[in-house]
């Protein structure tokens, strides 16, 4: 599994970085750049546990959606591997039915992966999910 620029092999070491982070015990080289926000790193190896934590005791109760809102601090290098990542993990995996497909862009993957949410979700609540700052040009019914 990669972590930002590190490559954790096991889910196992996740809830001993965090523990590591929060009391800055990492060695140096393992901390942020300079330029990179220390906090940040202690939310994403958090959220990264607590992520960990729900698969391993919840496993198989969790929709695409409520995966992707959860998921939404980390970032990626290719967007649409913010989608793609989390599709296995999803339960309504197969009521979706998205294509694993690297040559549309990320906005007309997100534009179709939230069309296809609210085709099959008895909800409205990806609706809520707009209320940050867009970093890609969508509708504004498209969260990103």
């Amino acid at each position: 599994m990669m972590c930002g620029r590190m490559e954790c092999p096991e889910w196992q070491l996740i809830p001993s970085l965090v523990r590591c982070v929060n009391r800055r015990a990492l060695p140096t080289h393992l901390l942020p750049y300079d330029l990179e926000d220390p906090n940040s790193l202690r939310e994403y190896l958090t959220s990264l546990s607590y992520l960990r934590t729900m698969i391993i005791h919840e496993k198989g109760r969790f929709n695409l959606l409520g995966l992707l809102q959860f998921s939404h601090i980390f970032q990626a290098t290719d967007p649409r591997d913010k989608v793609y990542s989390l599709l296995n993990l999803a339960n309504d995996r197969q009521d979706l039915a998205l294509p694993f497909d690297y040559s549309c862009t990320p906005e007309d993957l997100y534009i179709f992966v939230a069309r296809r949410i609210l085709e099959t979700s008895p909800n409205l609540n990806i609706l809520y999910s707009n209320l940050n700052k867009k970093s890609l040009n969508l509708p504004s019914w498209v969260p990103d």
